[in-house]
C-alpha cells in the first residue's frame, strides 16, 4: 500500500513539476521576449518621443518584476522536487532496514 501511495505520489509530483516548467517556458517565450522585443523596437526607433520614452521606462521596470517571479516559482519548483527526492530517499532507507531486520528474526525464528 505504501509503495502504490508514493508511485501515486511520484506520478502527481512528477505532473505537476512538469506543468511549472511548462508555465515556466511560457513566461520566457510570450512574456520575456515579446517585452523585451518591445523594448528593442522602440528604441530602435520605431515609436519616438515623450510616450515611448515613458513605455520604453515602464517596460524596464516591469522586466525585472517578471524575473523575479521566474525566478522565484523556479526556486519553488527546486525546492519541491529536493523535498520529494529526501521523501523518496528516506522511504527507500527505511524499507532497506526493516528488510535487513526481518532477514534477522528470519535467521532468529
Amino acid at each position: 500500500m505504501d509503495n502504490l501511495f508514493l508511485s501515486l505520489a511520484r506520478a502527481i509530483l512528477d505532473g505537476v513539476l512538469g506543468e511549472i516548467t511548462k508555465q515556466l517556458n511560457v513566461v520566457d517565450t510570450q512574456v520575456m521576449s515579446v517585452l523585451q522585443g518591445f523594448v528593442k523596437d522602440v528604441v530602435g526607433g520605431m515609436w519616438q518621443g515623450p510616450d515611448a520614452d515613458a513605455f520604453v521606462s515602464d517596460l524596464n521596470g516591469l522586466l525585472p518584476k517578471v524575473q523575479d517571479v521566474h525566478q522565484r516559482t523556479g526556486a519553488f519548483s527546486t525546492g519541491i522536487f529536493n523535498a520529494a527526492a529526501h521523501i523518496f530517499a528516506t522511504d527507500q532507507a527505511a524499507s532497506n532496514q526493516v528488510a535487513d531486520l526481518v532477514n534477522i528474526f528470519s535467521k532468529i525464528y
